[in-house]
């Protein structure tokens, strides 16, 4: 999944950066690097972990005393006493908005896995992991036939940050638009890691009517509210505290013919591997539908 890969990533360029500070400005009897060669490199060190540019380099280590980690910490991340204001994924330099069929891509990735039981229920997980691992690229639009019924499956991964809210948003109505885009003879279900805020749904007069958010649906229980909650999942070992609802379900339900009713939905992934670490830094969503013919 991108957070958890690209998090320790992120982690040991910081750290690699911070340590040729260290040598640089405490080497006994060689020559010391002025202050302003030291911050110049600093500056070429965090453009090129954060991919941004020289200005915004320069500012963000200016305003956390030119100290590495503090100004990836600020650049990626959100302030301790913040819920949903940002995200420490690495922001990438295209504007455009991804094409939810576009199997190239590899920076939009969510898996997305159905599972029938009978011919009266079936489960659905959506769940980001090894989005960054090209190997492991998921179809991002699938047809399927429940019980007689025609299912389309989405899946995509919107843009991440709070500075990136109004490309999100462009992205969000894609989607939108690619699920008004299936006939009324089928069922569509979208789940991806969505990165959105509340808020910024609202911005845009909230979902269309036909099309419902699972959570909200089902009553919005809180066991399963936060899919990205950086106090009980340590892969990132974030030394803020963040739990966001990033990761959604949205549904749209046939207008004729036998219909899909979600009924319960839970957390995946709470568990450790053998090896200490969550399978990502997001948790999945489980979801059970019932088919009624």
């Amino acid at each position: 999944m991108e957070g958890g890969w690209a998090g320790r990533e992120v982690e040991q360029a910081a750290s690699e950066a911070k340590e040729r500070q260290r040598v640089d400005s405490a080497e006994e009897g060689g020559p010391r690097e002025d202050l302003e060669e030291q911050r110049k490199r600093l500056c070429l060190d965090f453009a090129s972990i954060s991919n941004s540019g020289a200005a915004a380099a320069e500012r963000y280590l200016a305003e956390n005393g030119w100290d590495m980690q503090k100004a990836l910490n600020s650049y990626f991340d959100p302030p301790p006493e913040q819920d949903v204001d940002g995200m420490p994924h690495p922001v990438p330099t295209t504007g455009a908005p991804v094409e939810l069929t576009d199997h190239s891509a590899t920076n939009t990735v969510a898996a997305a896995g159905i599972c029938p039981q009978d011919d009266s229920t079936f489960s659905l997980i959506t769940w980001n992991i090894d989005g960054l691992d090209s190997n492991n690229l998921q179809e991002r639009a699938r047809g399927v036939n429940i019980s007689g019924n025609d299912l389309c499956l989405m899946t995509s991964h919107l843009e991440s940050t709070k500075d990136h809210s109004e490309e999100r948003l462009k992205q969000l109505k894609l989607v939108l638009a690619k699920m008004a885009e299936v006939p009324e003879s089928s069922s569509v279900i979208f789940g991806g890691d969505t990165n959105l805020r509340d808020k910024e749904v609202a911005k845009i007069g909230g979902l269309p009517n036909s099309v419902l958010d699972i959570w909200e649906f089902l009553g919005k229980p809180e066991h399963c509210r936060y899919t990205w909650d950086t106090s009980q999942n340590s892969n990132l070992n974030a030394r803020y505290k963040c739990k966001s609802r990033f990761d959604r379900l949205f549904f749209r339900g046939a207008t004729a013919g036998g219909q899909i009713i979600p009924q319960n939905l839970d957390l995946i992934g709470l568990e450790k591997l053998d090896c200490g670490r969550f399978p990502s830094d997001h948790w999945g969503l489980f979801c059970n539908f019932d088919v009624i013919l």
